[in-house]
């Protein structure tokens, strides 16, 4: 575990900070989704996952910590609109 923490500092000091962004197609879906990745990605690799639906609205600052963001298509439009 040791080596793949020295492997992930090596990648964030040489690459800018990427984002994943998957679409569920519904809000339940998002949320499943939410639920079993952050078991895998947070707790085993390090990585902060965050849903962002109509019941789930996370602050600015957790978006711009997420490396996995979840969410739903009519909330991605919302927000992606304003870029």
């Amino acid at each position: 575990m040791e080596e793949l923490d020295k492997v992930d500092e090596k990648l964030k000091q040489k690459f800018v900070p990427l984002k994943v962004i998957y679409v569920a197609p519904l809000k339940a879906l998002a949320k499943e989704r939410h639920k079993d990745w952050s078991i895998k990605l947070e707790k085993k690799l390090n990585k902060k996952v965050v849903e962002l639906s109509g019941d789930c609205t996370p602050d600015l600052e957790e978006l711009m910590e997420a490396e996995v963001i979840i969410t739903t298509p009519e909330k991605w439009d919302g927000i992606s609109r304003n870029w």
